[in-house]
C-alpha cells in the first residue's frame, strides 16, 4: 500500500453498525453514516486522521 492510499485510509471511518466506510470533513466532531443513518461521535489526531469514539446515544434509532 503506497503513502497516499495510507493517509487516504486513515481519513476514512467505518460505521460500527452497518460496517459502511466513509469520508468525514475534517474537523467534524460528528458524522451520519450514509447506509444506516446512525450518528457517530469523532476524534481527530491528526489533521487527516480519525477515529470512531462511540455513537451519539441520544440519537440512536429505536
Amino acid at each position: 500500500m503506497s503513502t497516499a492510499e495510507t493517509e487516504k485510509r486513515k481519513a476514512q471511518i467505518r460505521c460500527l453498525n452497518c460496517f459502511t466506510r466513509f469520508f468525514p470533513e475534517p474537523g467534524q466532531k460528528v458524522a451520519r453514516c450514509p447506509g444506516c443513518e446512525m450518528e457517530w461521535r469523532l476524534t481527530w489526531t491528526g489533521p487527516h486522521a480519525v477515529k470512531v469514539r462511540g455513537p451519539v446515544w441520544d440519537k440512536v434509532p429505536v
